[in-house]
């Protein structure tokens, strides 16, 4: 993928991206989903970056009926647009899908605060040589920014294994752009046996999280995607928090 369709995902999210708030009507269709949300550059590789629907853990204890229902809407109306990917040649490889996530694993598998996670909803869009994987999640207040933090010690390593995959040369990017997140930090890594890169954003707004990742034979693209997506995803997590 070149840098011109970079361009276009710019042109063609912000085209389309509307952020809203919580009294939107613009809830894409989401259910609760079992399967992994693993994808590939080409074919079939799955990466540590991937969310997968999690069968273990409950809401923290105090959390109600009504703030889970509010935490659904608000990660359902976060995520970036199918309909802006649609439009550069994107397509949904997996539909939104709204459950509790085991959306991160790398250096260190645990993220104390991840247990506190609400409820999450992941996409997945691929096209022209690059996958996009996003998954909004909400957590009880005051928790994200601890996520976030809790991510950024945990990739401390330059290479480690998951989920049957070798990735190797980890290293923190800087996000220069996104300066309206309460919490941000993102890497990239190499998958020498599929010779992808896979970048990686956790970006946080009071009560929300977005991971986010982009994945293609070219560095260049990968990380210029990341930089684009992150800076609308903190647009539309803040925008439901507002």
């Amino acid at each position: 993928m070149g840098r011109g369709l970079v361009g276009m995902l710019v042109v063609g999210v912000i085209g389309v991206s509307g952020v809203s708030g919580c009294g939107s009507s613009d809830d894409p269709s989401a259910g609760a989903g079992s399967s992994s949300a693993s994808t590939s550059a080409s074919t079939s590789a799955s990466t540590s970056a991937s969310a997968s629907a999690s069968s273990t853990g409950t809401p923290d204890s105090g959390t109600s009926a009504e703030a889970k229902k509010r935490a659904t809407s608000a990660t359902r109306k976060a995520l970036l647009p199918s309909a802006a990917f649609t439009k550069i040649g994107l397509e949904v490889a997996d539909k939104p899908t709204t459950d509790r996530w085991d959306w991160f694993e790398t250096c260190r598998p645990s993220i104390p605060s991840e247990s506190r996670q609400v409820v999450g909803t992941n996409g997945k869009w691929t096209g022209d040589g690059l996958v996009v994987s996003q998954t909004v999640v909400a957590y009880p207040d005051g928790v994200a920014e601890d996520v976030v933090a809790e991510v950024a010690k945990a990739v401390s390593c330059t290479s480690y294994s998951a989920n049957g995959h070798e990735y190797s040369k980890v290293k923190a990017i800087d996000l220069p752009k996104v300066d309206s997140a309460d919490a941000k930090h993102a890497w990239c890594m190499n998958e020498p046996k599929k010779d992808v890169t896979v970048c990686h954003s956790v970006v946080a707004a009071q009560d929300l999280v977005s991971s986010l990742w982009t994945m293609s034979g070219d560095a260049d693209s990968a990380t210029d995607a990341l930089g684009v997506l992150t800076l609308l995803a903190t647009e539309r997590i803040r925008a439901q928090v507002r």
